[in-house]
């Protein structure tokens, strides 16, 4: 069967990363027609052929023979752009058995996902024993009933075949096993991996193979689960066991959870522990899922972080129980993955509160310092949690409130429906079962960014910047005392890695400032990094109160006459600091450097990125009334596909002041100019340490928001009582029987 871009199943997708050269252009279509197929077959869609895929790619000049520009657009089933928007990249090969990358975003004006669409907990699951999606079908359809209420699909795919030579292979790419899915999951049994090791002439060998092909995925950017599932029950087993422990346990973005933590999570393992595995990798999904929605955790301290009433029994009176130790311990956990966390208790004396943190310091896991704020009085919990809401500049759907009193758990339940509350138990046993079984309590998000770490830090600094803001009359006068500093990297291939989480974060969650909203992983900025045509600057921001750390990222192409800024992203924390113009300066040296007379800045209009907008509109001005000096400056502004391109000199852009573009900022304009200008300028009286785009996922419907919340209430329920296969001995564990 034949279809056509016109065809109603087959929607379109933009494609970037595209070769320029026109003969490794046709070569490139017929590459991406093959891979677009493959998807098609992976995820069971239709079974077409590469050449019922259409293309439109924008070249200059003849569309059969002229020069690419790097983009295009393909028509594909609705499933495979859904999946492939998310992903971001489609891998294709370039004819000489060479592998290439080609991002992949949603066609402006033909959304891939739908409004209504489900959000997605994808895995890739792969064992070292078969049969592993018929014995996990009934599991995950029992998850599924509970994730149908906040509208989340559960996806998991599921290798055919078997064995630790299967697992080198798909952790090694040789399979497309690993592609479109944010993690792989191993499950694996030591008798297997010991049965594997005695099969080879070298009985170590099997298992250095799976560590240097974990190794491999992960370098790449893929995050990997190494989950045991039966006991080790030999010395040989053992052995094994811990050699792919050590050799697992310090890669990046490679988790590894032996058989004793298992049980101890779900003591249901012992009788069925595909239940716990599945469990378990449901859960650790689900963390990232709630990285982008709970962002503030505020505990209150008597009888929560410690037993006691500190006013009444003294700050060496309170007690430091077991639960309320792991408690702490997880707070912390979640501080150093970048959450916030705050305390509200109702206490006199804040001194007698922070005094605890100092003189107990050895004994509590929660230090003084990961506190990024307090409220410490005898007034109502509502009132606290919104005063912290405005400090921090965050909503209040972000809020987690964790609270001893059921009264004071009610009373922000009543008064602020949007905060998430948990409600700390009396007992012991109970508590201690709270503290290892709620889920809004995991940090598992792969390895956080040093911006990440930081952050309660930075909103300390961003305090102090508050003070400093009053103190002067003018936003100039401010700016010009903070004495800011920029220091722009280029990283290469040597260095790369020190800058690629970062900016990949940039890419994925800078709206404001973003001028063409690029979503580049973390392999395909490695491969820019790595390209002698493109290059990648990256910025790196502080003042005399502390260090905002890496800010901004630009993504150049270098093309016949012109170096093209494919890509400006930059967390609006740092704006009007001079960053942005500074970026392009660099841009334009390089532009000299390689005897380049333009810099092409290309925009594409979104619903948020007013600022970035308004900082071209500012350029524009200068453009029109520095450099040329004519009101008719058409031949440099154009529009490409839905895309703005500005052309500017490379020498004069080399040498623009801040000063100089500033003086453009009240420029005489009546059409878009002034509208993106006045808006930029408004924004400029923020001083939040933290983007908004760049540390918050606003949810988009409210009925998303109101399933999440239904959603949330039930998982802090679970436990250990999670689903279990119908097919177990009801006689055993009946304890651990799935409720609804």
């Amino acid at each position: 069967m034949a279809f056509t871009a016109n065809d109603a199943s087959f929607i379109p997708i933009w494609l970037g990363n595209l070769p320029h050269d026109p003969d490794q252009l046709k070569e490139a279509e017929k590459e991406l027609a093959v891979a677009i197929a493959k998807v098609s077959v992976d995820l069971g869609v239709l079974d077409i052929c590469p050449k019922d895929v259409c293309f439109r790619f924008h070249t200059k000049g003849s569309s059969s023979s002229g020069v690419g520009l790097g983009f295009g657009f393909a028509w594909v089933p609705r499933p495979v752009a859904q999946n492939l928007v998310q992903v971001g990249q489609l891998e294709y090969s370039d004819g000489n058995g060479s592998e290439r990358f080609a991002s992949v975003r949603e066609s402006r004006g033909h959304p891939s996902r739908p409004a209504s669409a489900k959000e997605e907990i994808a895995v890739a699951v792969v064992g070292t024993f078969a049969s592993l999606e018929v014995q996990l079908a009934e599991l995950i359809s029992q998850w599924q009933t509970v994730f149908d209420e906040a509208n989340v699909h559960l996806n998991f795919r599921f290798s055919e075949k078997n064995g630790t030579s299967e697992i080198c292979k798909l952790l090694q790419g040789k399979r497309h096993f690993l592609r479109r899915v944010p993690i792989g999951v191993v499950l694996w049994q030591p008798q297997d991996l010991c049965r594997a090791c005695l099969s080879s002439a070298n009985p170590a060998k099997e298992v250095f193979d799976v560590i240097n092909a974990a190794k491999s995925a992960c370098s790449a950017g893929h995050v990997l689960m190494f989950l045991q599932i039966k006991e080790c029950r030999s010395c040989d087993e053992r052995q094994a066991s811990d050699i792919l422990k050590e050799g697992l346990q310090n890669i990046n973005l490679c988790e590894f959870i032996n058989w004793p933590a298992l049980v101890e999570l779900y003591p249901c393992a012992t009788s069925e522990p595909l239940a716990a595995a599945c469990a378990l990798i449901i859960r650790h999904r689900t963390a990232a899922l709630l990285s982008n929605r709970l962002k503030v955790f505020v505990a209150d301290c008597d009888h929560t972080l410690w037993e006691g009433v500190v006013a009444e029994d003294g700050v060496q009176g309170v007690k430091l129980a077991a639960p309320h130790v792991g408690l702490q311990r997880r707070l912390a956990a979640l501080q150093k993955a970048g959450r916030l966390i705050c305390i509200a208790s109702r206490n006199a004396s804040a001194t007698e509160v922070l005094q605890v943190f100092v003189d107990r310091k050895k004994e509590c896991p929660l230090q003084l310092e990961q506190i990024v704020a307090y409220e410490v009085h005898p007034g109502p919990k509502p009132q606290s949690l919104q005063r912290l809401s405005t400090l921090l500049s965050l909503t209040l759907d972000s809020f987690v409130f964790l609270d001893d009193n059921c009264f004071e758990v009610e009373d922000v339940r009543q008064s602020l429906p949007d905060v998430i509350t948990v409600h700390i138990p009396a007992d012991h046993a109970e508590f201690d079962r709270l503290v290892q079984h709620c889920w809004l309590l995991d940090a598992f998000q792969g390895t956080p960014t040093k911006e990440d770490q930081d952050r309660t830090e930075l909103y300390r600094q961003n305090a102090a910047r508050r003070a400093e803001r009053e103190r002067h009359r003018s936003l100039t006068d401010f700016l010009d005392s903070l004495e800011v500093e920029v220091v722009i990297h280029e990283p290469n291939q040597n260095d790369a890695y020190r800058y690629v989480s970062r900016l990949c974060q940039l890419c994925a969650k800078t709206n404001q400032f973003n001028t063409t909203q690029l979503r580049l992983s973390e392999l395909e900025i490695s491969m820019w990094c790595n390209n002698e045509l493109r290059s990648v600057f990256a910025a790196q921001v502080k003042d005399k109160f502390g260090d905002y750390g890496l800010v901004a990222g630009v993504f150049c192409s270098l093309e016949e006459d012109s170096v093209v800024v494919d890509c400006l992203a930059m967390s609006c924390r740092v704006l009007h600091r001079g960053v942005e113009l500074q970026l392009l300066r660099k841009v334009a040296q390089l532009a000299l450097a390689r005897d380049k007379a333009k810099v092409t800045v290309k925009f594409r209009p979104s619903s948020k990125n007013a600022l970035a907008r308004g900082f071209l509109a500012r350029l524009f001005c200068w453009l029109e009334g520095h450099v040329w000096q004519s009101p008719d400056i058409s031949s440099q502004i154009s529009w490409e596909c839905g895309e703005q391109v500005f052309a500017f000199p490379a020498l004069e852009l080399s040498q623009l002041s801040s000063c100089a573009l500033e003086g453009f900022s009240d420029a005489s304009v009546s059409d878009w100019r002034r509208e993106a200008i006045d808006r930029e300028l408004h924004v400029s009286s923020w001083t939040n340490v933290v983007d908004a785009e760049d540390w918050m996922l606003v949810p988009t419907h409210p009925q998303h928001v109101t399933s999440w919340s239904a959603l949330l209430k039930k998982i802090c329920d679970i436990g250990p009582d999670i689903p279990l296969s119908s097919g177990r001995n009801p006689g055993k564990d009946r304890r651990h029987r799935w409720r609804l």
